[in-house]
């Protein structure tokens, strides 16, 4: 019965405050992309979907409150009761819709852009060097434990591998694993 009152209540609070600090659309994308990832093509449900996930999944709770960003108002009081995942730290400019963090524990996201429905596991690092930070572009996947850091871009379709070590750019549509990372198989963007 609390877990159904409290559903209700964020479905109308969460979109509320997502329309006032003007990215309503894009933290609907990240609910669809979250749904589709975890139940494997269920329907999207709109705002049951929305607080579902903000109920479930501190990671979720951490992406929507980076969308929310400086508008503070309303956003103290929910992360009193509903607190974001303390070890998922995303600091990027420009974070695309449909971020899909999946056991986001001890996960570091300092990149100057992430594109869109990328996908990040736990225990990753993208982060700067004294150069400077990653460029990541859509649809990208980073397995557990990987690590990419300077200023290098990863391209659209890429895939980097469980603990990967990633200094050097991934052309789009590759895949790279091992320490120093190495491409082991390259798709046309097309194809994909």
């Amino acid at each position: 019965m609390r877990r159904k009152l409290l559903k209700l209540i964020l479905k109308k609070v969460l979109p509320w405050l997502a329309e006032r600090s003007r990215c309503r659309e894009v933290v609907f994308c990240d609910a669809r992309r979250w749904t589709e990832a975890l139940r494997e093509g269920a329907e999207p449900a709109g705002e049951d979907a929305l607080a579902q996930h903000f109920l479930l999944h501190p990671e979720f709770r951490t992406l929507y409150y980076r969308r929310l960003g400086n508008w503070r108002r309303g956003v103290s009081v929910l992360k009193w009761f509903f607190r974001p995942l303390e070890s998922c730290y995303l600091s990027c400019a420009d974070i695309g819709p449909g971020l899909f963090i999946q056991h986001g524990f001890s996960t570091i996201l300092l990149a100057h852009s992430v594109g869109a429905n990328c996908w990040i596991n736990q225990n990753v690092t993208v982060g700067y060097t004294a150069k400077g930070c990653p460029t990541v572009g859509n649809h990208v996947t980073i397995g557990a434990g990987a690590i990419v850091i300077g200023p290098i871009t990863i391209g659209d379709h890429a895939v980097i591998g469980a603990g990967a070590v990633v200094v050097k750019s991934v052309p789009p549509g590759a895949t790279v694993v091992g320490n120093p990372a190495r491409i082991i198989k390259q798709s046309a963007v097309n194809d994909l």
